[in-house]
């Protein structure tokens, strides 16, 4: 399994994880692929079989996993894999603060369903009662509580940090909000 590997990305939900997952697919172009909870659905247990299936098939080498991935325990699985298929495994830390995951939650969500969820919880049997990016803003605040930055302590053969390259800053220089939106361009969240 010589130059296969694993990138397992970790941040905040809304933190521009998938964004740099696509970014990072462009690197091994026809060698990789993206497994990622809010396509597959499941629980991270589930990702395992389909990931491992990938890696022993000869078909891809390089294997990204898009979650959130906060702590170390959510981590283990795949490094723990990773080691008995002696492969490298790596984390890739995306950050940003805390203020720019809530505008892309309260955006994405807006500009999907024409509706901001406070609750998280939509009209029942709705696409965006099925849609995992459909969370209160609350739950960003847990998140963070748990958040454990990933160490090489854990088994990874590499860490490193990407900070997020869709801010709000960038969101409003782009005029990405609609008027009427959330804000309009020049003016603040």
């Amino acid at each position: 399994m010589k130059g296969r590997k694993i990138i397992v990305i970790v941040g905040f939900p809304s933190s521009g994880k998938s964004t740099y997952a696509k970014k990072l697919l462009t690197k091994y172009s026809k060698n990789g692929i993206i497994l990622s909870r809010d396509t597959l659905g499941g629980l991270i247990e589930d990702i395992l079989p389909k990931l491992k299936e990938i890696l022993e098939s000869n078909n891809k080498s390089t294997v990204i996993i898009d979650n959130t991935n906060i702590t170390v325990d959510t981590r283990k699985p795949f490094i723990k894999l990773a080691q008995s298929l002696q492969l490298n495994i790596e984390a890739h830390h995306v950050i940003n603060s805390i203020e720019d995951s809530q505008i892309k939650v309260l955006h994405r969500m807006f500009e999907r369903y024409k509706n901001i969820y406070m609750t998280g919880k939509p009209e029942k049997n709705t696409d965006a009662s099925k849609d995992p990016n459909v969370f209160p803003p609350a739950v960003l605040f847990s998140t963070r509580k748990k958040f454990e930055v990933p160490t090489i302590d854990e088994g990874f053969s590499k860490t490193c940090i990407s900070e997020a390259t869709c801010t709000v800053e960038s969101l409003k220089q782009s005029n990405t909000f609609s008027k009427g939106a959330l804000f309009t361009k020049g003016s603040s969240p």
